[in-house]
């Protein structure tokens, strides 16, 4: 089965969403959850980190701050990785089908 895209504008459209999440949404996940870091960074920001590194990042965002991180994995960063996923597959089947 061999699929082709004639048109860019299932492209456009997974960009547009890509970049609606990526810049608009993100941003507003992240800046709620800051408030209960104090100056840490999330996990999901970093290369490398450990089960007592996570139990104290836990522990210092206390329950508050664990509900908003949860509320926001649940959501955007669910959501993100599908959006993204599909953006790259759109690309890639666009940009070597074309002729």
């Amino acid at each position: 089965m061999k699929f082709y895209l004639k048109s860019p504008w299932p492209l456009l459209i997974w960009f547009t969403l890509y970049a609606i999440v990526a810049f608009y949404f993100m941003p507003i996940a992240t800046n709620r959850i800051a408030p209960y870091l104090e100056d840490r960074t999330i996990p999901d920001l970093e290369a490398g980190y450990d089960f007592d590194h996570i139990e104290e990042l836990m522990d210092v965002m206390g329950l508050e701050g664990r509900e908003a991180y949860r509320k926001m994995l649940l959501g955007v960063d669910l959501i993100y990785p599908v959006i993204y996923a599909m953006l790259l597959a759109t690309g890639i089947v666009y940009f070597l089908t074309r002729t």
